[in-house]
């Protein structure tokens, strides 16, 4: 049966594009005079649209073989001072789907080597490729498919907290694709997801917009995507989620399948482009990306403590430990502390304080707003780079529970 779908690939191509389209504009209502939600709300959506969407972006979407000779255990561990998360455990249904295979964290740690694909896609005319850093972590070696010619890729910096990787190759001038405004979009906006789920590359399905922001799903500081029911797979990782304009509002990530499998349940999640494009930024200046570190583990506020503490409002960080010698003990903090604003500030939601913290150039003295003793007072707290070291300060007895499920470790 496989040999049949390839010998007819050829001819079968626009046709199927063309009733997959239908059928989708169909299913949702859609006619010639439906308005497009993607940047320019009077713009009709059509099958047209869709097959024109992919003539765009086919060109400049590539496959990606990786060569792996690493060991899992040695790979750098990701720990979170200042996010109240906790991982949930192996059976886990969400799952970065850059392979088949999945590692049960109970069994000892294998070498991983032998090859795995995913998706990327070219940003610049010069060759460079935005992927998941999943699909290129721990590479021996990294071949790049532009349709069906091959390149060598090399790796220009990976950030393993947002699963954002670029790399580049080296050739003659290669299609590439704009980025989008990603909070600009809309639920209920359609897109494409376009990649090589399974290995079987320029692959393209549509849907909808089925959420945005949707936090706590890997347990991650950056949980923030973008949820899409397009059809993605194993494979789709680091391909691009694009809008009716034909530019990047996202890049294909994780799905969410139902117990012990990784089939495709309508469930996917994408990293929206505003922080793809901030993270590349940094990556092909310096090849990785800096952010600061305060030094505290948190908790989230119920109304009991807020009552309990005289609270003005719900919002704000408490205070559940102080590390010792970091930063926010330097500058004042104090267990049971809340923290309602950060450099100006305020702290609306408990998801928000890790991102700000992580933004702040190390060095940098912030204005700290708490809550203490039934007022408010003001401390200033100097930003120290967050690395490895500084990390191994935090005792993991000190990490509140994780909430939501987190992918398995591969």
């Amino acid at each position: 049966m496989f040999f049949v779908f390839k010998h007819k690939e050829a001819t079968m191509k626009k046709s199927s594009l063309a009733i997959a389209t239908a059928l989708f504009l169909i299913s949702f209502g859609l006619s010639n005079q439906a308005s497009g939600m993607s940047g320019d709300p009077n713009k009709p959506v059509t099958v047209k649209t869709f097959v024109d969407m992919a003539k765009k972006s086919l060109p400049a979407v590539v496959s990606i073989q990786v060569e792996h000779t690493s060991f899992p255990g040695q790979e750098q561990e990701k720990e979170h001072s200042e996010v109240p998360v906790d991982p949930k455990g192996k059976d886990s249904p969400f799952s970065p789907f850059g392979g088949p295979d999945q590692m049960d964290p109970n069994q000892p740690e294998q070498p991983r080597s032998g090859p795995s694909s995913g998706s990327g896609f070219i940003i610049s005319a010069d060759g460079y490729i935005v992927t998941n850093n999943h699909v290129v972590e721990g590479a021996a070696k990294i071949s790049v498919f532009v349709g069906k010619k091959e390149y060598p890729a090399k790796t220009i910096g990976t950030d393993p907290e947002t699963d954002i990787a670029l790399i580049k190759i080296e050739g003659a001038s290669f299609p590439s694709l704009s980025m989008g405004d990603s909070d600009t979009l809309e639920v209920g906006e359609p897109v494409m997801a376009i990649g090589s789920p399974f290995g079987l590359s320029g692959s393209v399905t549509t849907g909808i917009v089925s959420a945005k922001n949707r936090r706590q799903v890997s347990g991650d500081v950056y949980d923030n995507y973008i949820q899409t029911d397009a059809s993605i797979n194993p494979g789709n990782s680091g391909g691009p989620l694009i809008d009716t304009n034909g530019k990047v509002i996202g890049m294909n990530t994780a799905i969410l399948s139902g117990r012990g499998g990784e089939g495709n349940v309508g469930i996917g999640f994408a990293v929206p482009s505003n922080l793809i494009k901030e993270i590349i930024a940094s990556l092909k200046e310096s090849g990785s990306v800096t952010r600061g570190w305060f030094g505290i583990v948190f908790q989230p506020l119920t109304k009991e403590l807020s009552q309990m503490l005289k609270l003005e409002s719900d919002s704000g960080a408490l205070v559940k430990e102080v590390v010792s010698g970091g930063p926010a003990e330097k500058g004042g903090i104090k267990r049971e502390d809340v923290i309602v604003s950060f450099n100006g500030k305020e702290v609306s939601s408990l998801e928000e304080l890790p991102k700000m913290v992580a933004a702040v150039h190390p060095g940098t003295s912030v204005p700290v707003e708490v809550w203490r003793n039934g007022k408010k007072e003001v401390v200033s707290v100097v930003i120290e780079k967050r690395d490895s070291s500084a990390m191994k300060n935090l005792k993991k007895e000190f990490q509140p529970p994780r909430k939501g499920p987190r992918p398995p470790r591969k």
